[in-house]
């Protein structure tokens, strides 16, 4: 049996040699490593200028809006995808809670039942539970309404940006 040193030892040598084959370019042959670096230069330039060619994948529209302009807009409130997360399944939390607390209030309503709350706590929870699915969901989609509002000014943005200005 190997000891946990030798193993670890073991895979440490591994992990660098394959950290240090991905760099080198010993293993390649100069005409394919050619290829490789004028790729790489012609995908340098196309995100250098902003004006989108016939084939270039970052101006394909989905929903409206291209990938560029999705991009942009990520990076002027990175957090909105989190904060939509969030209040969505606080949502969707508080709409589960909703469920269980609407039957305990039925069950309370009724009677009959020996581990069931009063009717008053029973009501408060469902309440509390109804603002919250309200609340949340609000949230949620205020959340989605500024990202598009964003979006929209900042396609706005792009159309100003490639108008052509003629000396009068």
């Amino acid at each position: 049996m190997k000891s946990p040193f030798r193993i670890f030892a073991y895979t440490s040598c591994a992990l660098v040699f394959a950290a240090s084959c991905s760099v080198a370019n010993g293993f390649v042959s100069p005409r394919l490593h050619a290829q490789c670096q004028q790729q790489h230069d012609a995908a340098a330039l196309s995100v250098m200028f902003s004006t989108p060619k016939p084939n270039d994948q970052m101006a394909e529209k989905t929903g409206g809006f291209t990938t560029k302009q999705r991009l942009r807009e990520e990076i002027e409130s990175p957090f909105r995808k989190v904060r939509l997360a969030f209040f969505a399944f606080s949502s969707a939390s508080a709409a589960v809670a909703l469920y269980f607390s609407a039957l305990t209030a039925l069950k309370a309503q009724l009677g009959g039942f020996q581990d069931i709350p009063p009717i008053e706590e029973a009501l408060v929870q469902f309440g509390i539970n109804l603002a919250g699915v309200i609340g949340f969901g609000a949230l949620a989609v205020r959340e989605v309404k500024v990202g598009e509002k964003n979006l929209q000014r900042i396609a706005k943005g792009g159309q100003l940006a490639r108008l052509i200005v003629e000396p009068a």
